[in-house]
Protein backbone atom coordinates (compact mmCIF):
# COMPACT_ATOMS: atom_id res chain seq x y z
CA UNK A 1 0.00 0.00 0.00
CA UNK A 2 1.37 3.41 -0.93
CA UNK A 3 2.01 5.92 1.83
CA UNK A 4 1.51 9.56 0.76
CA UNK A 5 4.29 11.98 1.57
CA UNK A 6 3.20 14.41 4.27
CA UNK A 7 4.57 17.93 3.83
CA UNK A 8 3.78 20.87 6.10
CA UNK A 9 2.79 24.34 4.92
CA UNK A 10 5.98 25.88 6.35
CA UNK A 11 8.18 23.47 4.41
CA UNK A 12 6.25 24.12 1.21
CA UNK A 13 6.58 27.88 1.68
CA UNK A 14 10.30 27.62 2.37
CA UNK A 15 10.73 25.35 -0.66
CA UNK A 16 9.05 27.86 -2.96
CA UNK A 17 10.96 30.81 -1.48
CA UNK A 18 14.29 29.04 -1.99
CA UNK A 19 13.42 28.34 -5.61
CA UNK A 20 12.52 31.97 -6.30
CA UNK A 21 15.69 33.35 -4.68
CA UNK A 22 17.94 30.77 -6.31
CA UNK A 23 16.51 31.34 -9.77
CA UNK A 24 16.97 35.10 -9.38
CA UNK A 25 20.60 34.60 -8.37
CA UNK A 26 21.21 32.22 -11.27
CA UNK A 27 19.68 34.73 -13.66
CA UNK A 28 22.09 37.41 -12.46
CA UNK A 29 25.07 35.05 -12.77
CA UNK A 30 23.93 34.08 -16.27
CA UNK A 31 23.75 37.70 -17.37
CA UNK A 32 27.22 38.42 -15.95
CA UNK A 33 28.79 35.43 -17.72
CA UNK A 34 27.07 36.38 -20.98
CA UNK A 35 28.47 39.92 -20.79
CA UNK A 36 31.96 38.57 -20.07
CA UNK A 37 31.78 36.19 -23.04
CA UNK A 38 30.44 38.87 -25.39
CA UNK A 39 33.30 41.15 -24.43
CA UNK A 40 35.93 38.42 -24.77
CA UNK A 41 34.73 36.57 -27.87
CA UNK A 42 33.56 39.55 -29.87
CA UNK A 43 30.52 39.60 -32.12
CA UNK A 44 31.62 36.75 -34.40
CA UNK A 45 32.96 34.54 -31.63
CA UNK A 46 29.88 34.99 -29.47
CA UNK A 47 27.71 34.33 -32.51
CA UNK A 48 29.49 30.99 -33.00
CA UNK A 49 29.12 30.19 -29.28
CA UNK A 50 25.40 30.96 -29.40
CA UNK A 51 24.99 28.82 -32.51
CA UNK A 52 26.73 25.87 -30.88
CA UNK A 53 24.55 26.16 -27.79
CA UNK A 54 21.46 26.37 -29.98
CA UNK A 55 22.44 23.17 -31.81
CA UNK A 56 22.90 21.25 -28.55
CA UNK A 57 19.64 22.61 -27.12
CA UNK A 58 17.70 21.59 -30.22
CA UNK A 59 19.27 18.13 -30.05
CA UNK A 60 18.39 17.80 -26.36
CA UNK A 61 14.76 18.66 -27.04
CA UNK A 62 14.38 15.45 -29.06
CA UNK A 63 15.26 13.40 -25.99
CA UNK A 64 13.31 15.38 -23.42
CA UNK A 65 9.81 14.02 -24.05
CA UNK A 66 8.66 15.20 -20.63
CA UNK A 67 10.08 12.01 -19.13
CA UNK A 68 10.96 13.60 -15.79
CA UNK A 69 7.40 14.69 -15.06
CA UNK A 70 6.02 11.37 -16.23
CA UNK A 71 8.38 9.51 -13.89
CA UNK A 72 7.42 11.80 -11.01
CA UNK A 73 3.74 11.08 -11.57
CA UNK A 74 4.31 7.34 -11.81
CA UNK A 75 6.57 7.19 -8.75
CA UNK A 76 4.17 9.33 -6.72
CA UNK A 77 1.30 6.96 -7.52
CA UNK A 78 3.42 3.86 -6.92
CA UNK A 79 5.71 4.62 -3.96
CA UNK A 80 6.59 0.96 -3.45
CA UNK A 81 8.31 0.97 -6.86
CA UNK A 82 9.83 4.45 -6.67
CA UNK A 83 13.37 3.05 -6.95
CA UNK A 84 12.34 1.13 -10.09
CA UNK A 85 10.81 4.21 -11.74
CA UNK A 86 13.94 6.25 -10.99
CA UNK A 87 16.15 3.50 -12.39
CA UNK A 88 14.01 3.26 -15.51
CA UNK A 89 14.15 7.03 -15.98
CA UNK A 90 17.93 7.25 -15.57
CA UNK A 91 18.71 4.28 -17.81
CA UNK A 92 16.35 5.58 -20.50
CA UNK A 93 17.86 9.06 -20.28
CA UNK A 94 21.37 7.67 -20.76
CA UNK A 95 20.18 5.55 -23.69
CA UNK A 96 18.50 8.53 -25.39
CA UNK A 97 21.52 10.77 -24.72
CA UNK A 98 23.72 8.68 -27.01
CA UNK A 99 21.87 9.38 -30.31
CA UNK A 100 21.24 12.96 -29.16
CA UNK A 101 24.97 13.48 -28.70
CA UNK A 102 25.83 11.84 -32.02
CA UNK A 103 23.19 13.90 -33.82
CA UNK A 104 24.44 17.11 -32.25
CA UNK A 105 28.03 16.34 -33.25
CA UNK A 106 26.93 15.57 -36.81
CA UNK A 107 25.04 18.87 -37.01
CA UNK A 108 28.07 20.76 -35.70
CA UNK A 109 30.40 19.19 -38.26
CA UNK A 110 28.01 20.04 -41.09
CA UNK A 111 26.91 23.54 -40.06
CA UNK A 112 29.99 25.01 -38.38
CA UNK A 113 33.19 26.00 -40.14
CA UNK A 114 36.71 26.12 -38.77
CA UNK A 115 38.59 23.44 -36.84
CA UNK A 116 38.52 25.37 -33.55
CA UNK A 117 34.78 26.00 -33.74
CA UNK A 118 34.03 22.40 -34.71
CA UNK A 119 36.05 21.09 -31.77
CA UNK A 120 34.21 23.42 -29.42
CA UNK A 121 30.93 22.15 -30.84
CA UNK A 122 31.92 18.53 -30.30
CA UNK A 123 32.80 19.27 -26.67
CA UNK A 124 29.49 21.07 -26.10
CA UNK A 125 27.65 18.17 -27.71
CA UNK A 126 29.23 15.81 -25.18
CA UNK A 127 27.49 17.81 -22.46
CA UNK A 128 24.24 16.11 -23.54
CA UNK A 129 25.64 12.74 -22.46
CA UNK A 130 27.34 14.14 -19.37
CA UNK A 131 24.08 15.72 -18.23
CA UNK A 132 22.03 12.51 -18.39
CA UNK A 133 22.41 11.70 -14.64
CA UNK A 134 20.99 15.11 -13.70
CA UNK A 135 17.58 13.58 -14.41
CA UNK A 136 17.84 12.24 -10.84
CA UNK A 137 16.78 15.75 -9.79
CA UNK A 138 13.32 14.18 -9.76
CA UNK A 139 14.30 12.46 -6.50
CA UNK A 140 14.46 15.87 -4.83
CA UNK A 141 11.08 16.85 -6.25
CA UNK A 142 9.54 13.63 -4.98
CA UNK A 143 10.79 14.51 -1.49
CA UNK A 144 9.86 18.20 -1.85
CA UNK A 145 13.55 19.06 -1.46
CA UNK A 146 13.89 21.55 -4.27
CA UNK A 147 16.30 23.44 -2.04
CA UNK A 148 18.83 20.75 -2.93
CA UNK A 149 18.11 21.14 -6.65
CA UNK A 150 18.48 24.90 -6.40
CA UNK A 151 21.69 24.52 -4.41
CA UNK A 152 23.13 22.31 -7.15
CA UNK A 153 21.99 24.71 -9.87
CA UNK A 154 23.51 27.69 -8.07
CA UNK A 155 26.78 25.87 -7.44
CA UNK A 156 26.91 24.97 -11.13
CA UNK A 157 26.38 28.61 -12.09
CA UNK A 158 29.09 29.81 -9.71
CA UNK A 159 31.60 27.19 -10.89
CA UNK A 160 30.84 27.94 -14.56
CA UNK A 161 31.18 31.68 -13.96
CA UNK A 162 34.54 31.14 -12.25
CA UNK A 163 35.71 28.77 -15.00
CA UNK A 164 34.66 31.16 -17.76
CA UNK A 165 36.43 34.05 -16.00
CA UNK A 166 39.58 31.93 -15.64
CA UNK A 167 39.56 31.06 -19.34
CA UNK A 168 39.06 34.70 -20.31
CA UNK A 169 41.85 35.90 -18.00
CA UNK A 170 44.15 33.25 -19.45
CA UNK A 171 43.28 34.43 -22.98
CA UNK A 172 41.78 31.05 -23.77
CA UNK A 173 39.93 30.09 -26.94
CA UNK A 174 36.33 29.12 -27.59
CA UNK A 175 37.48 25.50 -27.33
CA UNK A 176 38.81 26.18 -23.84
CA UNK A 177 35.44 27.66 -22.89
CA UNK A 178 33.64 24.61 -24.25
CA UNK A 179 35.96 22.29 -22.32
CA UNK A 180 35.34 24.26 -19.14
CA UNK A 181 31.59 24.06 -19.73
CA UNK A 182 31.79 20.30 -20.25
CA UNK A 183 33.82 19.75 -17.09
CA UNK A 184 31.48 21.95 -15.07
CA UNK A 185 28.46 20.04 -16.38
CA UNK A 186 30.06 16.66 -15.66
CA UNK A 187 30.91 17.67 -12.08
CA UNK A 188 27.39 18.98 -11.52
CA UNK A 189 25.90 15.82 -12.96
CA UNK A 190 28.04 13.61 -10.72
CA UNK A 191 27.16 15.69 -7.67
CA UNK A 192 23.46 15.48 -8.49
CA UNK A 193 23.61 11.69 -8.81
CA UNK A 194 25.54 11.26 -5.55
CA UNK A 195 23.15 13.44 -3.54
CA UNK A 196 20.10 11.77 -5.07
CA UNK A 197 21.44 8.31 -4.26
CA UNK A 198 21.97 9.37 -0.64
CA UNK A 199 18.35 10.51 -0.46
CA UNK A 200 16.65 7.57 -2.13
CA UNK A 201 17.62 4.21 -3.68
CA UNK A 202 17.66 3.70 -7.43
CA UNK A 203 17.15 0.22 -8.83
CA UNK A 204 18.09 -0.82 -12.37
CA UNK A 205 17.41 -4.55 -12.42
CA UNK A 206 14.34 -5.29 -14.52
CA UNK A 207 13.49 -1.62 -15.10
CA UNK A 208 13.55 -1.96 -18.90
CA UNK A 209 9.98 -3.20 -18.67
CA UNK A 210 8.99 0.27 -17.40
CA UNK A 211 10.44 2.06 -20.44
CA UNK A 212 7.30 1.57 -22.58
CA UNK A 213 5.15 3.19 -19.87
CA UNK A 214 7.41 6.26 -19.91
CA UNK A 215 7.78 6.41 -23.68
CA UNK A 216 4.12 5.86 -24.43
CA UNK A 217 3.24 9.17 -22.80
CA UNK A 218 6.49 10.91 -23.70
CA UNK A 219 6.28 10.25 -27.43
CA UNK A 220 2.74 11.58 -27.43
CA UNK A 221 4.03 14.77 -25.84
Amino acid sequence: MNTPLQVGARRLTADIAVQILARALNLVLGVVVTLVLVRDLGSRGFGVWSTLLAITQIASSFGDLGLDQIAIARASDDRTREADWLGALLSLRVLLAVPMTVGSIAAVLVLVGGHEDKLAGVLLSCVLLANAPTTLNVAFQLRVRNDISMGILTTNSIVWAAAAAAVVLASGTITDLAAAFLVTSALTSAGTALLALRLTPVRFAGTRQLWPALLRVGLGV
